[in-house]
């Protein structure tokens, strides 16, 4: 495939990688702090709450209410973003900078009533169902911003996903399986498993972080998250203004031609 000159009005690679970084920062700090503070509830990685379900169930444990509630809540939450961001998008207004201060306002709400209402004692009361619905909604609009206006860019939340992409990358970057790569391709499948790889540890110093918030510092850690939201959604306005989109010219999702070694094959019409 031959090599395209850059277009000198996208952003840059480190430009780009601002967003899915700070973004799996927030989730890994709200899973981590969800999970301590609600009593094993995960915000981010909402299905694993139906392993915990799975187990509570074996055991004999009635306090798997939120945690089988946890899906469809966050089902709710994505729907209620996409709806949100598409009439944000008609009316020519940023949809990015929109759901970035959705999410921020969330998770502004959560520091309120987990400040407001005494201390969780169980999943299923009413701090855990307050708190953790509200963090969900919040993670569910960071889930529809990642297939929606930043569909381009690693995804933040799901960190397995990433981990498999990116041992795909490498493992055809070291080998070279499939047709022969050019030096072009080599850089952009070294660049995109470098994104991901950023993205994975990215998430691993949130959770750590949401953790000891959890153990020592309480809801008002939350700010932390919200001032990074509030910055990204300034940020992106400024983007939407100059008519520039958020991109990363060194990760392109899917590319079947470098990843399989062959372009795919058309379908055969029907007789």
């Amino acid at each position: 495939m031959p090599e395209t000159e850059p277009d000198p009005a996208a952003p840059t690679a480190d430009h780009g990688r601002l967003f899915p970084l700070s973004l799996a920062g927030i989730a890994g700090f709200s899973d981590a702090f969800g999970y301590l503070r609600l009593h094993g509830l995960l915000t981010a990685h909402i299905t694993g709450n139906l392993a915990f379900m799975a187990v509570g169930l074996a055991q004999g444990s009635p306090r798997i209410i939120m945690k089988f509630l946890a899906l469809p809540l966050f089902m709710v939450g994505v729907g209620l973003a996409t709806i949100i961001m598409t009439r944000v998008s008609d009316r020519r207004f940023s949809p990015l900078g929109f759901a970035l201060l959705l999410e921020a306002a969330l998770l502004g709400c959560c520091l309120l009533v987990g400040m407001w209402l005494p201390p969780c004692q169980s999943t299923d009361d009413l701090t855990g169902v307050s708190v953790g619905t509200i963090l969900i909604m919040g993670m569910a609009t960071q889930n529809a911003i990642m297939r929606q206006p930043l569909h381009n860019l690693p995804a933040t939340t799901a960190m397995t996903t990433n981990v498999t992409e990116a041992t795909v990358q490498w493992t055809h970057w070291l080998t070279g399986f499939g047709r022969k790569l050019s030096p072009g391709d080599k850089r952009e499948l070294f660049s995109r498993a470098r994104t991901i790889g950023m993205t994975v540890g990215a998430f691993a110093v949130g959770a750590v972080a949401g953790g000891l918030s959890a153990a020592d510092v309480g809801y008002i850690s939350l700010l932390g998250p919200i001032v990074l939201l509030l910055l990204l959604a300034a940020r992106a306005i400024d983007l939407h203004r100059q008519g520039r989109g958020v991109a990363i010219r060194a990760y392109e999702p899917h590319r079947p031609d470098i990843i399989q070694g062959v372009p795919a094959k058309p379908a055969k019409p029907r007789e």
